[in-house]
């Protein structure tokens, strides 16, 4: 069979997490099982681990290339970071709190993100069926599949996050297709939204001048990051959007 990201053909995996398990670290109980919650139904079910699929990637593409983007972003995410990478928090005038994170690996972070996008695309897993890259799926590929992160513009990725005792981080959203914004055209860019326990990527994916939409917020080539932490009210917006429920008021 043939790897999706190596386009070899060869043995496959049985199990290739299509997001990274330690994403689910504080979602865990201590049986290692995670809840999954169905909106519709209203019935909930015990799950070993995160979501994963079969056939989809040979042993070295997921336990090597995909697992050198994890092993280093897994620094960031799980608060492990490693000098030179510096943590620092501030507010601004308008109450906004940031964190900035400065020194990161900006090929690695950035083709992490992306391969989190990516690997929902090319899943046929029920969870992720609002996620379809079409032409772009393959320059994603090429991206992961050689290491090159491209530049600034190339499928940028701002990340944020909500901390709010009233709004649970426990939370793993369905992907969805948004509308980006553009310098002083709305709606223009096709984006996607991805919430997973409390972080929210949200990437650019036809990228027409959205410079003055995510600005510092999408990791520079130097290595520097801000990180807004999402009000109440847009974290409320987000997660009943992503819902299609009026869940949290």
């Amino acid at each position: 069979m043939q790897c999706r990201l190596c386009l070899k053909e060869t043995v496959l995996l049985k199990k290739s997490h299509i997001w990274s398990d330690f994403l689910y670290t504080q979602m865990y109980d201590d049986k290692h099982r995670l809840v999954n919650l169905s909106l519709q139904n209203y019935r909930s079910k015990f799950v070993q681990s995160g979501l994963h699929e079969a056939d989809i990637l040979c042993a070295k593409c997921d336990n090597e290339v995909i697992n050198q983007y994890e092993t280093y972003a897994k620094t960031v995410f799980c608060d492990e970071v490693i000098p030179p990478v510096q943590v620092n928090y501030f507010r601004k005038e308008d109450g906004l709190e940031y964190t900035v994170i400065n020194g990161l690996d900006y090929t690695k972070f950035k083709l992490f993100c992306l391969s989190l996008l990516w690997r929902a695309s090319i899943s046929n897993l029920p969870f992720f069926a609002k996620v379809k890259l079409g032409k772009y799926e393959e320059a994603i590929r090429e991206m992961l599949n050689s290491g090159n992160a491209g530049e600034l513009g190339s499928f940028p990725c701002m990340l944020s996050r909500y901390h709010n005792q009233n709004l649970p981080s426990e939370i793993v959203g369905e992907p969805r297709e948004i509308r980006v914004p553009s310098a002083g055209v709305k709606y223009q860019n096709i984006g996607y939204v991805l919430v997973i326990g409390g972080w929210v990527f949200i990437y650019n994916i036809t990228n027409k001048n959205t410079d003055e939409v995510f600005g510092e917020t999408v990791i520079t080539k130097e290595g520097r990051i801000m990180i807004p932490h999402i009000p109440y009210d847009q974290g409320v917006k987000i997660l009943n959007h992503l819902f299609n429920k009026k869940i949290f008021i």
